[in-house]
């Protein structure tokens, strides 16, 4: 069963980088990406007027998400999507944090939704890593 996967970062490269190797975890990966907050609440608005529609799609059900980003930042989008609870039938997906920062404050703050499972700091992830937390999932 195909999976859908949201991409959350305003750096090109880094959602580049992410993307190929997730892409080499497995074929029935679909990998979005958003360069914002705004642009990631915008594919699950999308995702929910299809819903409405009757047609059988899925939202994302796992987002790597960037914290420091122009427009709307990552913890602008954990605001959003936490009031957004329930939209579509799959809830509120599992979120980690995939950033540059190393800053305590940043973890802390990011680890108080129950959604974050992970604070992933960027060079810090193997494929090892990567594959161990989607796991849990696939």
């Amino acid at each position: 069963m195909t999976q859908t996967i949201l991409l959350v970062d305003d750096n090109k490269t880094d959602r580049y980088i992410l993307k190929r190797r997730l892409e080499k975890i497995s074929d029935d990966l679909v990998v979005l990406e958003a360069e914002n907050g705004e642009h990631a609440i915008e594919a699950f608005s999308d995702y929910e007027a299809e819903r409405e529609k009757g047609h059988s799609t899925k939202p994302p059900l796992i987002v790597f998400l960037d914290i420091n980003m122009p427009i709307m930042d990552g913890f602008g989008l954990l605001e959003a999507l936490h009031s957004m609870g329930s939209a579509s039938d799959g809830g509120v997906p599992t979120v980690f944090m995939f950033t540059s920062s190393h800053r305590d404050e940043d973890k802390e703050r990011s680890m108080h939704w129950d959604f974050v499972k992970e604070y992933i700091v960027k060079g810090d992830l193997s494929a090892e890593k990567l594959k161990s937390y989607l796991a849990d999932h696939f």
